[in-house]
């Protein structure tokens, strides 16, 4: 890594930066002393020593995370043990402790670790993007924590604790500057509004080149453009009750990598399946790439593994082979740089999360020796990332001629399909809405979420001079989500145009019993059946009652016995996934309540021998029976009213040439030239 920080660089005496600090109390560690005051954790939700707490748990101040490097939550593996972190390939993440954290990829999976900002839970968090600043502690709970923090705390605890308004003035700033044009800038100023309240701001700003570089834009890659702001207002009218109000925005936009450099060993395909391919290459070439697994099982230590996949064995490569577009791996004879910062991707990636939390906290001491308290938080998630699904660029164009073996060379076209293939997508370009036109094979996601939450916790603590103690507590908590996971590939749009075209006689209509929507939007709006749209809205509600019950045997022996009920209400509306199939998805949001028109139809596969096919896996059908050198029978009864008029086709065909013509003036049909073709 060639980073450095402002610390690295003031060592060797070139840097510049800004450290000032303001402040009436006196500092934990004073110069020159090796004491270092005791540090105090709420871990069991009091405070105490933490040399006290029966609890596994490592706990950071903010001067331990600077000296610690610990910038945020992934950089908390480097001094916490049995503490993983990892990435997925969407917009979430999964922290581990003791091996129990979330590898499951579903909206209404739950996490093994709770993460809690102020001992409030966050089921959708930015630990992954945001930075820690001018916090408190940062406390990481090592086990079982279900009676202490409500819920998902099999594994453990993730507690960030913020600096709370005290009542005298403090303000400190920092600045950091560093290679890769890094710039960080921190601060807080503390400040007492009278005798009852306190006010404490703070900010946290980064911005830096990438690391890495993206070869086919030749723009940075994986940079950083992020910020945080936290308001806190802290009110003690007397010395039994205290409360203070937080509000937390964070926000970034920038070229941030969701995921890092996916290495592959390429997968051909088997040399044969029990029995020869066919003797016919182009068919052969097709059949093996069918049965390939796009990667193989080998060392990522192997030269080899910086290879790509196969396209053959993708959904993108098959609509790729039934629409004729491509001869067989997009990606034939490519490898990846071996830098794994670098990528080659045919735009930048983009990285979008926006946050807003709010939280009030209000305690109350009943008596000397029992305290209520009542957390109630709200909080908001905003989150949108889109990159190249492959991130690296075909080495191979498509055809301008359609390759022989495709699923439309026997149907009833007038010309034959070359015709219709060379007017749909002259040169081999195919205009896709969402990936804009290109004449190679292209690829994208989008991954994105929204979410909302509510909780609120009633806590009945005691500390009494006895052996015997206890909290018991209630939460509940209220979380909406919903979000898309696109994949968006243009050789599935150029199918879709092609069925388009000879069914309803318009590529790219958007309504009608035959047509197959394409979404017209860049960014996809659930309309379009031309991409995959993986969505479920999902709600829970979950009631929660908890306790422990402490008894000190002895100075060196405690019991602790905890008990928690939970009930979840969790509903998520399943709506299946309309790649390929005719209609168009409407806005969920104008639908009514858990009802989505048209997306939940069953779908029939329709098929006549001899004739166009309808449906997502009716191509795919007459492919494999060509393959095998058969014609295709029928999947079910012939239903006449959806075969294909001439008519329609030739009306489709002339309305294609009329735009052709509008956008080519000076091109003039020949005498004798059919009306629908352009040879």
């Amino acid at each position: 890594m060639k980073t450095a920080s402002f610390r690295g660089l003031l060592a060797a005496g070139v840097s510049f930066g800004v450290i000032c600090a303001f402040a009436t109390s006196v500092s934990a560690q004073t110069a020159g002393s090796n004491v270092i005051e005791e540090l105090v954790v709420t871990a069991q939700r009091q405070a105490e020593a933490l040399q006290d707490v029966p609890i596994a748990v490592s706990a950071f101040d903010q001067g331990a995370l600077e000296r610690s490097k610990i910038d945020g939550g992934p950089n908390l593996v480097l001094a916490v043990p049995n503490v993983n972190f990892s990435k997925g390939n969407f917009t979430g993440y999964n922290f581990q402790i003791r091996g129990i954290g979330s590898k499951l990829v579903a909206a209404s999976g739950d996490a093994g670790t709770g993460i809690h900002l102020n001992n409030s839970p966050l089921i959708a968090n930015n630990l992954f993007e945001t930075e820690f600043y001018d916090m408190e502690r940062v406390e990481v709970l090592r086990g079982p924590q279900g009676t202490l923090y409500g819920r998902n705390a099999t594994g453990g605890v993730v507690n960030l604790i913020t600096a709370k308004p005290v009542d005298t003035f403090q303000a400190n700033a920092r600045a950091e500057y560093g290679n890769y044009e890094s710039m960080k800038f921190r601060g807080m100023v503390n400040m007492p509004l009278g005798e009852t309240f306190a006010l404490r701001l703070a900010g946290n700003y980064l911005k830096r080149d990438g690391y890495g570089t993206n070869l086919a834009t030749g723009n940075d890659a994986d940079d950083r453009d992020l910020w945080g702001g936290r308001a806190t207002l802290g009110f003690t009218p007397t010395e039994r009750f205290r409360a203070w109000l937080l509000l937390d925005h964070f926000e970034e936009h920038d070229n941030r990598s969701r995921i890092g450099k996916q290495l592959c060993t390429k997968d051909v395909g088997p040399a044969n399946i029990g029995a020869p391919y066919s003797p016919v290459a182009p068919i052969a070439q097709i059949q093996r790439g069918l049965f390939s697994q796009g990667c193989l099982p080998t060392s990522l230590y192997d030269d080899s593994a910086f290879g790509t996949v196969n396209s053959q064995a993708t959904l993108g490569g098959l609509f790729g082979a039934l629409g004729g577009f491509q001869t067989g791996d997009a990606y034939a004879g490519k490898m990846q740089t071996r830098d794994v910062r670098d990528i080659e991707s045919l735009f930048d990636p983009i990285y979008k999360a926006k946050t807003n939390i709010y939280q009030f906290n209000a305690e109350f001491d009943v008596t000397d020796q029992m305290t209520l308290s009542w957390l109630s938080a709200f909080s908001n998630n905003k989150l949108y990332t889109r990159q190249d699904y492959n991130r690296y660029l075909p080495s191979s164009n498509f055809n301008t001629t359609p390759n022989p073996v495709n699923a439309f060379a026997a149907a009833p076209i007038p010309g034959g399909y070359g015709a219709i293939y060379s007017l749909l997508f002259p040169g081999g370009v195919i205009n896709d809405p969402q990936n804009g036109p290109q004449n190679r094979f292209t690829t994208s996601d989008i991954s994105s979420g929204y979410t909302e939450q509510w909780s609120h916790e009633l806590r009945l603590q005691s500390d009494f001079d006895g052996p015997l103690n206890f909290s018991v507590g209630g939460l509940i908590t209220k979380y909406n989500a919903t979000g898309d996971y696109y994949v968006m590939f243009n050789t599935g749009t150029g199918y879709v145009q092609i069925q388009n075209l000879l069914n309803a006689g318009n590529p790219n209509c958007t309504s009608g019993p035959t047509c197959i929507a394409v979404d017209p939007s860049a960014d996809p709006t659930r309309l379009g059946h031309n991409y995959y749209d993986s969505y479920g809205p999902y709600r829970l509600m979950s009631y929660a009652a908890f306790g422990e019950l402490y008894w000190q045997m002895s100075d060196t022996f405690k019991w602790t016995l905890g008990l928690r009920y939970t009930v979840d209400d969790k509903r998520v509306q399943a709506h299946t996934v309309s790649l390929t199939v005719p209609g168009a998805r409407p806005d969920p949001a104008r639908a009514p309540a858990g009802e989505v028109q048209g997306a939940d139809r069953p779908h029939r596969l329709r098929l006549e021998a001899g004739d166009r096919l309808h449906g997502r896996h009716a191509g795919l059908c007459l492919l494999f029976a060509r393959l095998q050198g058969r014609r295709p029978e029928p999947a079910v009864q012939p239903r006449r009213r959806h075969r294909p008029r001439v008519g329609d086709l030739r009306a489709g065909v002339h309305q294609l040439l009329r735009n052709r013509h509008e956008e080519h003036p000076r091109r003039r049909h020949r005498a004798g030239e059919p009306r629908g073709l352009l040879l």
